[in-house]
């Protein structure tokens, strides 16, 4: 009897730990089926639609003068008057610099009593020549007499026609000493101050015509295709971002720069108002194409790097990762080469929370 209720005891145990195993594994399991319950990523979605995209080739160049003159003394020595500043506007042969001219003075004077010499010497010469030419006709002096008087007479010419070259050079030199523009233009670079010493050749300042100016830029060789001489183009800068200036492609270097692969072409931008200033930065657009329909995108809609990118499209509650072939940058938006098909609802909120496969809740539709 003892032994019947100790082995019911036991079974009563036993029944009891298997209930409370059970009770623990179907809790376990309840909490684990809980935790494995997709969590529901709230996105925004747009519809896929194609528009109709300018095919423009944008590119950066510098600006320079399209004329641009290094003025420069033809003789060593002391500036005595610098007569323009900086950012003055000069007219053709204005004068910019007077250099000290005592030297080509003196040269002159001498130049000038030379010349009055062979000129006087020459007047007596031809009267002499004269006279023995009607001694000659009269036959009272002989061909020998005759012959010496023609060679003075020769003579004194030549030395007036050297006399006079020698004055007219020295004059030259006199007007040297005045350093003029050749051009209308701008003055720039001017750093040189009355009473200082300079050597012939030295570069004194610049004068620019920015009138019109030049827009240059570095097209690479699979671009370079694209652009004709004589082409229509748009140009900007940040300093003006509201204004765009006309310019024309007026020079294609025909030999590609040998380290960089790049032409170097110019194009010539209108500048009436003299807003554009040598060195800005600038950018160009070249419509270089009809018009064509493309898919574009929202840039931040996209995700990847070095050439490997992907979109999110939803897909019946499901966020689908698929990659995709990108084109040109136009502002926000990006072009889609391939990948997406219109009417296809792209994921463009919470992107970088997404993986292949979520599940999704569209809380807005654009």
């Amino acid at each position: 009897m003892k032994g019947t209720i100790i082995k019911y005891k036991w079974a009563i145990v036993v029944i009891a730990i298997t209930l409370i195993i059970f009770i623990i594994n179907g809790a376990g399991n309840i909490k684990g089926e809980a935790m494995t319950v997709p969590k529901e990523q709230a996105v925004l979605v747009q519809k896929v639609l194609s528009a109709e995209k300018t095919q423009l080739l944008e590119l950066t160049g510098t600006l320079e003068a399209r004329d641009n003159i290094i003025i420069t003394s033809k003789y060593g020595g002391k500036v005595n008057n610098v007569l323009v500043e900086n950012g003055q506007n000069v007219h053709t042969n204005q004068n910019l610099i007077l250099m000290e001219a005592t030297q080509q003075q003196n040269a002159l004077i001498q130049a000038q009593n030379a010349l009055a010499k062979a000129n006087a010497n020459l007047n007596y010469i031809q009267k002499n020549y004269e006279r023995m030419k009607n001694l000659y006709d009269a036959e009272v002096i002989s061909q020998n007499d005759m012959d010496n008087a023609e060679l003075s007479y020769q003579v004194a010419k030549a030395d007036v026609n050297s006399a006079q070259a020698i004055y007219s050079n020295a004059q030259d030199a006199v007007k040297d000493t005045e350093v003029s523009s050749r051009i209308k233009g701008t003055v720039a670079d001017c750093n040189i101050k009355s009473g200082q010493m300079v050597q012939a050749g030295t570069p004194l300042m610049t004068v620019q015509d920015l009138s019109h100016i030049y827009l240059v830029v570095n097209v690479n060789q699979d671009d370079i295709s694209k652009i004709a001489l004589g082409e229509k183009v748009n140009v900007s800068v940040d300093a003006f971002s509201a204004k765009t200036f006309n310019g024309t492609v007026e020079i294609i270097n025909p030999v590609a720069n040998t380290a960089s692969r790049s032409f170097e072409v110019k194009m010539v931008v209108e500048n009436t108002q003299s807003l554009l200033k040598p060195g800005m930065f600038a950018k160009v657009q070249i419509e270089f194409a009809p018009p064509k329909r493309a898919i574009t995108v929202p840039q931040s809609a996209v995700s990847g790097k070095d050439g490997l990118y992907y979109v999110f499209v939803a897909n019946d509650h499901k966020a689908e990762k698929r990659s995709v072939g990108l084109g040109d940058t136009m502002g926000q938006e990006v072009e889609v080469k391939s990948g997406l098909a219109e009417s296809e609802k792209l994921i463009i909120s919470n992107v970088n929370k997404l993986k292949d496969g979520d599940t999704i809740r569209i809380s807005k539709t654009k």
